[in-house]
């Protein structure tokens, strides 16, 4: 058992496949190129409310049938709430699904569905998707309101999608650009320990890898020195936190919950302190200064490439862990940064963690706290054969680039 449904709703899919029966034996075709399952990560905001893109997955011949499990605020990397209890990992019942959309995660992997949609805000989806074997892509901006971005925004949410790696995406997103990517030199960015904790041992040979392969092929490999990622997440993590979690704790209340310990890091077990508007003001300023900082580095790197542009993307840990140990997920430093910078980032499998090979290096010295639960945590045993993976990041507004690189990365690392 996974626990990775909220919902069934068999009656309905049935209904809605005997309707594509028929629309194929009328017309001799499908209906459109989602004639399939597909199940939906639950993130409305409305109830009884279904969203422009699933009227548009219904149209092109989805059946949902499913909503899968998440955690309550999708503000979680594992997936754990008062109705399903624990998300598990269908391929080690030692280790999470991830979260926020673990339930998703677990579905496709399991072959429930082929294709996932959900949404995204600390770059959750990619972490809970590659756990299990996905290619993932954080795409668009997303809202269940009409206010779009503001003066005062808190933060942007994402819509993003994942499949198994047969190339299932295809047909769903359209638009994987041809760009010659893998016809000619490609300049790569990579970020081996972000300054805060280190990866665990899988990952860090994950991150050998790809480096040595990619370099075996002609491409250029440039180590990554940003501005500091520690200030960019805590600027992120702190918008977060804008309202003191009162709305969080106001929901919560009304169902007579208990709040999770997992969400009680953030969010506190009573609501903390709001921002007044010029804390907010001023933290989203100091936010705005660290991407401009961080837009002017990676445009500085055109200078290092020998392609005459800046680099096409950076090769990161979604993580620092392949999976989380339940309770265990400490950091999210390694997904956040793509949000706060709100650049466009995949993630894509490159090895199995092999017990006897990812050793724990007993001569590593954390360098804090967080590094040292992090460090503490790694168990060879509990992670073997668990999925390795990391994440491209490239600037915004290139999500066709992403698609491109991802299927020409991914068919280099077939796990």
């Amino acid at each position: 058992m996974t626990n990775c449904l909220h919902e069934y709703f068999y009656d309905a899919a049935l209904a809605d496949e005997k309707k594509l029966d028929e629309y194929f034996r009328i017309h001799g075709k499908p209906l459109g190129p989602l004639h399939g399952i597909l199940g939906q990560k639950n993130s409305p905001k409305y109830k009884n409310f279904e969203s422009v893109i699933f009227t548009a997955l219904r149209n092109a011949g989805a059946i949902l049938y499913v909503k899968t499990s998440v955690p309550h605020t999708v503000l979680i990397g594992e997936t754990v709430n008062n109705i399903i209890e624990y998300t598990w990992n269908p391929f080690n019942r030692l280790i999470s699904a991830g979260g926020s959309s673990g339930g998703e995660g677990a579905l496709v992997a399991l072959k429930g569905s082929l294709v996932g949609i959900g949404t995204d805000i600390g770059g959750f989806h990619s972490h809970s998707l590659l756990i299990v074997w996905f290619l993932w892509i954080k795409a668009v901006p997303w809202t269940s309101s009409l206010s779009g971005h503001g003066n005062f925004d808190r933060w942007p949410n994402y819509n993003s999608f994942g499949s198994r790696p047969d190339g299932s995406y295809d047909a769903m997103a359209k638009i994987i650009a041809d760009a010659n990517v893998g016809h000619g030199r490609l300049a790569f960015g990579i970020i081996e320990h972000d300054g805060v904790v280190a990866p665990h041992p899988p990952v860090k040979r994950a991150l050998r890898i790809v480096t040595n392969t990619l370099e075996k092929l002609g491409h250029q490999i440039i180590r990554w020195t940003p501005p500091s990622h520690e200030l960019g997440v805590r600027l992120a993590l702190t918008a977060w936190i804008y309202d003191g979690g009162i709305d969080v704790h106001h929901h919560m209340g009304l169902a007579h919950e208990p709040i999770p310990d997992v969400l009680a890091r953030t969010y506190g077990t009573k609501p903390l302190r709001q921002f007044n508007a010029s804390e907010i003001h001023r933290n989203n300023v100091l936010l705005r200064e660290w991407r401009k900082a961080y837009l002017d580095y990676w445009s500085s790197t055109s200078n290092l490439t020998g392609t005459g542009r800046p680099v096409d993307a950076v090769i990161c840990p979604v993580a620092p862990f392949c999976a989380v140990r339940p309770t265990k997920y400490h950091y999210y430093g390694y997904s956040v940064w793509p949000n706060a910078t709100d650049y466009t980032a995949g993630s894509f499998p490159v090895t199995l963690a092999n017990k006897r090979v990812d050793t724990k290096d007993e001569s590593y010295q954390p360098i804090n706290d967080i590094d040292r639960k992090v460090y503490d945590d790694y168990d060879a045993e509990i992670y073997d054969k668990s999925l390795a993976g990391l994440q491209l990041v490239a600037r915004r507004f290139e999500e066709e680039k992403m698609l491109a690189l991802l299927e020409y990365v991914g068919e280099l690392f077939k796990v």
